[in-house]
């Protein structure tokens, strides 16, 4: 232990004794190890976190395969769920949980609460009791006695200031009263951002056979101890079998069972191990710079280390003591990292979007600075062990000598440059790989900026409108509200046009029904199709810009008193009408029959990218308002500028027929837009960001390592000159060194690349993992970078004095 102390006193005499070169290695290793500790700290709250639960890995969303529409955790019926439950062998338990929303009123303005329709298991499931009050009671199960809620910890404090009296009372939700029961444990929001949970009650339509397709519930479940998801999965697959021989119907819709965890990170995941492994690459980079730093560092040092030699120091003590220096240096750039992580953490946390999932478990605990201890200290050795085993291997007589040149030791010699030259290689290599993975993720993006989403997206505004309560229980008054709205809106001032419609942009689980064309029997060998379906007013296809291809749009004459009409889009054109005029034609939702409502189709349109500009275009169709009712619209508006500036003027109007409406945002189509891509972007920006920081360490790494060069080799450049050689011959000779290890490393750069990217598919749109405009062109810039940084040096060489050069040592 005294002669650790003593190296580590002597390794910090000496880095204070070169404050420039201990600045720049720590500003190096610093940029490396913050990059690595932020990203960190990002995948230990969203992936690593064990989710707060009692034995959370035992926990699973149950979904419904749905080969139908291509959806694999698709939502299914209260049916399909009761078989689920009671017929399969490995789970302790499962529970229905459908997403909710209710109008809170009474305590304040009023607020739309994200709430949740639960089995009454499903605290008990979860295996978290309330902090408060207590849970719902097998009699809440029936209809009639459902009214009941339990409150989440932020809901409580927010909207009721932490009053336990709350507890028993009424409060008034979506026009009705309920009782408060209970109160949650701050931080529990299951499902997702959940504020407000009821109880299911299914009455006897929802518990018939006849519901089987009413697909509206999620399903969570438990499994038993030791049982696998695999396990589970074959178990429930056995289920869906003999469903699906029960009611042949239900042929092409099966069970996906899917761990909570992964359910809820998922989409991410792969996103954050690229960055992760962006961020290492930085580090590999940083850590060559620092070891051709020390090598260069080496040379000054070896008569020193000759000496220590001499007097009877072996190789291993040497190695340990140089060891020591280049650990003290990796704990000061991990110290400073982490002062840089925690501000760029700060900043990835705000320039996150708001759907990234356990976004609030991000944050610098303990087992991140573990994390970061472990990366300086493995750090350190990475770039510390081969300068210091190259340092420590000198040729004593030859290091002694009193007028021994710069390098006639080991630690300048021709191992030593072949070394510098490796390291040259992997940051080439590494850094291509980089910008390889950037400019892929840019051209994707662009790509995505610049597809025409079928609508014009500009000057329009949106906002959800949800009506509650008995006034609007009847069809007809939700009609009239709508009608009124749209006559109120567009009476504003710098408004041109309104109307509304049931999903402005498409939902992943669109609202849809199987449906059959009239005169076209279904292909038995073929799984019936889903049709989604929306809502629309008369005048929303004009309002948002979509064109109308064939036919008509809706009028004020399509009520419920005329026939049903429908408006279909391209897609679904070409598969069911691809050399027939479509206009005319019928079709109705379910098998049709002597009793079936048939629908005619009055309208084409162009598709649209309603599902998001990265997502194939689905068929659709519209309904009438007025022919199929529906209390939650989204009003749209087009303006003739700013449509933000209006929020006020939509509000107002909206409250001027119902002051106790909640209107939860108003936003711009482009904000939409702009939010369906935010991840993309996100990833982009960061992985570009390490590009360039990359870029940057590679170019001072290969310019370091020529200059260095320069420096060792001015004695023979020096003769070289006076022999007769011209400036160009100087040129060629240090700027061919330099770019033949660049060139060495482009070409295994591009070869790892070409692997590696293939990583990256499900990040990509439009682009292909081994695009070769994108390959050819960072090749391009990384050897164009690669040749100015060798050229300054080479300059240099070349103006070279031969009088100075050969002056004796």
């Amino acid at each position: 232990m005294h002669s650790f102390w003593q190296d580590l006193r002597y390794g910090a005499r000496m880095l204070l004794k070169t404050p420039g070169f201990t600045l720049i290695a720590v500003l190096t290793l610093a940029l490396g190890i913050g990059a690595n500790t932020a990203i960190f700290s990002v995948i230990n709250g969203v992936l690593l976190s064990a989710l707060p639960y009692p034995q959370p890995e035992q926990l699973a969303m149950v979904w419904c395969d749905n080969r139908r529409q291509g959806i694999p955790d698709d939502i299914t019926s209260y049916p399909n769920f009761v078989d689920w439950r009671d017929r399969n062998k490995t789970f302790q338990g499962m529970a229905g949980v459908t997403s909710d929303r209710y109008n809170l009123t009474g305590t304040g303005e009023p607020e739309e609460i994200r709430g949740a329709t639960v089995s009454i298991n499903f605290f008990q499931l979860i295996g978290v009791n309330p902090a408060l009050g207590r849970v719902f009671t097998a009699e809440e199960e029936q209809p009639g006695r459902d009214k009941v809620v339990v409150l989440s910890h932020s809901l409580w404090q927010r909207r009721f200031g932490g009053d336990p009296g709350i507890l028993n009372k009424t409060i008034s939700l979506s026009d009705e009263t309920y009782v408060v029961v209970g109160i949650m444990p701050p931080g529990f929001q299951f499902p997702e951002n959940t504020e407000i949970w009821g109880p299911l009650a299914p009455d006897e339509g929802m518990r018939s056979d006849k519901a089987r397709f009413g697909f509206f519930l999620p399903v969570v479940g438990r499994l038993k101890p030791g049982v696998t998801r695999a396990q589970a999965q074959a178990d429930l697959d056995v289920v869906a079998n003999q469903i699906e021989k029960q009611f042949p119907d239900m042929a092409g819709y099966g069970v996906n069972v899917v761990p909570v965890l992964e359910n809820t990170v998922g989409p991410i995941r792969r996103a954050l191990m690229i960055l992760f492994v962006a961020v290492l690459f930085v580090l590999l980079i940083a850590c060559a710079n620092v070891a051709n730093l020390l090598l260069a560092r080496a040379t000054v040092r070896q008569r020193e280390v000759a000496v220590r030699a001499a007097l009877g120091a072996g190789r291993w003590r040497i190695v340990r003591q140089l060891l020591t220096e280049s650990m003290l240096l990796a704990f000061l750039g991990g110290a400073l990292g982490v002062l840089l992580a925690w501000w760029g953490l700060r900043l990835l946390v705000d320039l996150s979007p708001a759907n990234i999932p356990r976004l609030e478990n991000i944050r610098l605990d303990g087992r991140v600075l573990w994390f970061t201890l472990a990366l300086s200290l493995l750090t350190g050795l990475i770039f510390g062990l081969a300068p210091a085993l190259q340092t420590s291997h000198l040729k004593l007589s030859e290091a002694l000598k009193e007028g021994a040149r710069t390098g006639a030791g080991g630690a300048g010699g021709r191992h030593a440059q072949r070394i510098r030259g490796i390291f040259i290689v992997a940051e080439v290599a590494l850094t291509l790989a980089l910008l390889v993975g950037a400019g892929l993720l840019v051209r994707s993006f662009w790509r995505l900026q610049h597809i025409n989403p079928g609508f014009k997206t500009d000057h329009l505004l949106t906002l959800r409108v949800t009506l509650w309560g008995s006034k609007y229980r009847q069809g007809g008054q939700a009609v009239s509200f709508y009608d009124r709205l749209q006559e109120r809106l567009a009476a504003l001032p710098g408004v041109v046009s309104a109307s509304a419609t049931s999903d402005i942009m498409l939902r992943r689980l669109a609202t849809s029904a199987g449906f059959t064309i009239e005169n076209r029997p279904r292909d038995p060998g073929e799984l019936a199709l889903e049709l989604p379906f929306d809502r629309a007013q008369p005048n929303y296809f004009q309002t948002m810009g979509v064109q109308l291809l064939r036919g008509r749009a809706f009028t004020a004459q399509d009520t419920r008193e005329n026939p049903r009409v429908a408006i279909v889009n391209e897609t679904f054109v070409k598969r069911y009408f691809p050399n027939d005029d479509p206009v005319g034609k019928r079709f109705t939702f379910g098998g049709g029959g002597p009793n079936a409502r048939w629908i005619t189709i009055v309208g084409v349109v162009r598709d649209t990218k309603r599902q998001g500009v990265d997502q194939p275009v689905r068929i659709e169709s519209w309904m009438p308002l007025a022919q199929m009712p529906s209390g939650s619209m989204d009003v749209v508006l087009r303006t003739t500028g700013d449509p933000l500036a209006l929020s006020n003027a939509v509000r107002e109007a909206v409250w001027s027929l119902d002051r106790d409406l909640p209107i939860p945002s108003i936003q711009s189509i482009e904000q939409i837009l702009s939010e369906r891509v935010a991840q993309r972007r996100l990833n982009m920006l960061l992985l570009g960001l390490f590009a360039l920081v990359a870029l940057v360490l590679a170019a001072v790494g290969i310019y370091g390592v020529m200059s260095y060069a320069v420096t060792q080799r001015t004695h023979e450049i020096g003769v070289r000159v006076a022999l007769g050689a011209q400036t160009r011959d100087v040129l060629r000779l240090v700027v061919g060194q330099g770019m033949t290890l660049a060139l060495a490393g482009v070409v295994i750069g591009l070869i790892a690349t070409f692997i590696l990217t293939r990583l990256m598919t499900s990040l990509l749109f439009g682009v292909s993992a081994t695009d070769p405009i994108t390959f050819a062109s960072i090749a391009v810039l990384m050897l164009g970078v690669a040749l100015a940084a060798c050229f300054i040096p080479a300059r240099r060489a070349a103006k070279v004095d031969p009088m100075i050069a050969l002056r004796c040592e």
